[in-house]
């Protein structure tokens, strides 16, 4: 089936903090602290940045674009800009890279002695850094959600060997592209009642960014920013691939769906008609794709990343003519900068090639994997556009170049998909799906040869490497990361259990 992609391609703003150059933390203007902004051109010539203002609930405040003279340095008091009311929470920078940032936070009654830290990309799923004596100083953390969905945050005070001694959970979970200030513990303050001077652990479902800080008293004259170090990333997978209900802080079009599972911080949605085991065997499929030799983390992050980004995911309707998938597609014009591709619950056979039927969970999985993946990350050699690796080697397979599905393929062409929907980026997806299944062995069955033939003619990978040297070249060659292992269905990275 043809991909879903071409309609679901802007980004979401408050959903796309995903490796976005930030200051996670501005002081409230009423907190007793100020906020300045040194911005240092590194350049040799003039360079622009743009600061994007949001408050902590994620809504986007004013921007300001700075220009800074090479070699210069640009102070920027916030309360000019956004004014003292503190609705501003957080900045995110963008522009030249040249450009560095730097947040000075002054006490009123001491601005001789600032606290400075440095813009930075780094967004994690858990974080740590060291607490301090609490009955002199109190540790707090400034956090912003970073991810797609809303989440808990959970706090956790540890000993050397990395046993949990006390927890804490802020209040209220954290939507997206929202910040939340949390004092973890002081004097007579804070959600652990410990001594402190231990390992201090953060965790979420969703990435995270996030400042520390320390002070002799919340408020009071003095603060320092405290080092804070990402731990993991979703680039590592628990074993445990659950369902749960759909997060909250989502577009509306989601609450056509009952069930959810995140693969690596991919989404997977499913309507109350996909049977629980349906929506898990896709889950399982995209993280053997993702985590090709089950290791527990992703073989290239990068695809990741680009996934994330795009907020990828994957959603699962009972069979094509189910009533929810006219609902969803009803109100999918809302969803700026989501990229989706579906798949149906009757068309996912988990072993279906054991009764003779093809799982299609290896097909649509893939094709997210792909477009919103590979196709970005290696334009030059999965790009959807004519100038890619990938083009030259279907325009060989299909006979020529046609922009448009031909009235008939000419004699010899071995890729012949005729649904003239199915335009020439799609046709590019269509290809790279069929070509690396049966690279992987996933079209090699007994009758399948003869169910598909009219559309792709080379189902194994010996025809493929005999038949189509251009795309066994590209899949083959070592400066991507492609899968070499066909899913099937039963993700256990690390030795786990992905039950």
């Amino acid at each position: 089936m043809k991909p879903l992609v071409p309609m679901l391609l802007l980004i979401w703003s408050t959903q796309a903090l995903a490796q976005t150059r930030m200051i996670p933390h501005i002081t409230r203007g009423d907190g007793g602290f100020t906020t300045d902004i040194f911005l240092t051109n590194t350049s040799t010539t003039v360079k622009t940045l743009v600061l994007a203002g949001f408050d902590v609930d994620g809504q986007a405040l004013a921007e300001h674009s700075a220009s800074v003279e090479a070699g210069h340095v640009v102070d920027i008091d916030t309360s000019t800009i956004w004014g003292d009311d503190a609705r501003l929470g957080y900045l995110t920078l963008s522009g030249a890279e040249e450009i560095r940032a730097t947040a000075s936070y002054r006490a009123v009654t001491s601005p001789a002695s600032p606290a400075h830290t440095a813009e930075s990309a780094e967004q994690a799923t858990e974080w740590s850094l060291f607490a301090g004596d609490w009955s002199l100083v109190f540790d707090g953390v400034a956090v912003v959600n970073t991810g797609s969905a809303s989440t808990q945050v959970h706090i956790e005070r540890l000993d050397r060997d990395g046993t949990v001694r006390e927890s804490a959970t802020l209040p209220e979970a954290l939507a997206p592209g929202a910040k939340a200030l949390a004092v973890i513990g002081g004097p007579e303050v804070g959600l652990l009642q410990s001594p402190g001077e231990g390992l201090i652990r953060l965790r979420a479902d969703q990435t995270l960014a996030v400042t520390a800080l320390r002070g002799d008293l919340p408020g009071n004259r003095y603060l320092w920013t405290n080092p804070v170090t990402a731990m993991a990333s979703r680039t590592t997978q628990s074993t445990t691939l659950a369902l749960g209900s759909v997060p909250s802080g989502l577009p509306s079009a989601f609450d056509t769906f009952d069930k959810y599972v995140s693969v690596f911080g991919v989404h997977i949605f499913a309507v109350a008609g996909v049977p629980d085991a349906k929506a898990l065997h896709a889950a399982h499929v995209m993280a053997e794709y993702l985590d090709n030799d089950e290791d527990g983390t992703i073989d290239d992050p990068a695809v990741l990343e680009s996934m994330l980004a795009r907020n990828a995911g994957l959603v699962m309707f009972a069979h094509r003519d189910d009533p929810a998938m006219d609902t969803f597609f009803d109100r999918v014009d809302s969803l700026d900068g989501w990229h989706l591709q579906d798949l149906q619950g009757d068309e996912t056979l988990p072993n279906g090639a054991a009764s003779g039927r093809f799982d299609a969970t290896l097909e649509e999985v893939l094709h997210l994997i792909n477009s919103a993946g590979h196709a970005e990350v290696y334009p030059e050699a999965f790009g959807i556009s004519t100038e890619s690796e990938l083009a030259a080697a279907m325009d060989l397979a299909r006979g020529g170049h046609f922009q448009q599905v031909p009235s008939s393929y000419p004699a010899g062409a071995w890729y012949t998909y005729d649904d003239v929907t199915c335009e020439y980026d799609c046709q590019l997806i269509e290809y790279l799906y069929w070509a690396l299944t049966s690279l992987l062995g996933a079209q090699d069955f007994p009758g399948r040869l003869e169910e598909i033939q009219h559309e792709w003619r080379l189902n194994t990978a010996d025809r493929l490497r005999a038949g189509d040297p251009a795309i066994y070249a590209l899949l083959t060659d070592g400066r991507f990361v492609i899968p070499t292992i066909l899913p099937d269905g039963d993700y256990r990275p690390a030795g786990g259990n992905g039950d």
